[in-house]
């Protein structure tokens, strides 16, 4: 009917790494707001995203608020990251940075809301369990595209082993860890506009130390790339800067 309820499901992108899209609508409400259900699963990734939320206020100051929520194995985001010994991954093909039902992810959500000027994504959350011990990442993304296109990320954590994260084998400086993950979060970063990300970790485990106080801060605009900040604590109590 006209007025609902509406399904839609189709992929897009090339062959081998196609997206596929569903979409399902309640009917409108007595306001007109619509309640929908969405996912986006990346085939050859093994992501998925879901959005549960609502449409209001579609012939006038059109807006959408709900939560989402999304399975992002490691390897996904992270390509040096950890695989487990059950793990099989055939070089060569397209295949290589699909998921594996060892291989570690991690459980998203967040709170969602948009309107013509911007979107952002609240009390967002990271976590993951490796070896029995739970990792978290919290933090916000906001992006605005009214005057010009801009995203803002900022993630913390109180602790994480980036070195189990980074895939760095032993004996590497603090840099093997640190350089993977600037380039995931420079990765995470479009780059259309001018976009910042910040992350900061309470504790981490980098070349086999503990380290506290870690502070990166990476800002991109078109195909360049700054470090605005990258602060550690080193063991023995001193501290290093960039």
């Amino acid at each position: 009917a006209l007025d609902g309820p509406y399904r839609f499901r189709g992929t897009f992108g090339p062959a081998g790494v196609e997206r596929e899209i569903r979409l399902a609508t309640a009917k409108a409400e007595g306001d007109g707001t619509i309640r929908f259900k969405a996912s986006l699963r990346l085939a050859d990734a093994g992501s998925v995203y879901t959005l549960d939320g609502r449409l209001i206020d579609l012939m006038g100051k059109s807006r959408m608020d709900g939560e989402l929520t999304a399975k992002l194995p490691v390897n996904s985001i992270w390509q040096s990251g950890p695989r487990s010994s059950t793990s099989t991954h055939a070089k060569g093909s397209g295949a290589d940075a699909k998921s594996q039902p060892g291989d570690v992810a991690f459980d998203l959500k967040a709170n969602a809301t948009a309107d013509v000027a911007g979107a952002s994504r609240t009390d967002l959350a990271l976590s993951f369990e490796q070896d029995g011990r739970p990792q978290l990442m919290t933090g916000t993304v906001k992006a605005s595209w009214r005057d010009a296109f801009a995203v803002d990320i900022s993630l913390a954590s109180q602790w994480l082993d980036l070195d189990r994260l980074a895939g760095t084998p032993e004996n590497s400086s603090p840099l093997d860890s640190i350089v993977p993950l600037a380039l995931r979060l420079r990765d995470l970063l479009p780059a259309e506009g001018r976009s910042r990300a910040r992350f900061v970790v309470d504790q981490a485990n980098i070349a086999r130390e503990a380290i506290s106080g870690l502070r990166l801060s990476l800002v991109r605009s078109r195909d360049r790339l700054e470090v605005e900040e990258l602060r550690l604590g080193m063991p023995g109590g001193s501290r290093g800067e960039l």
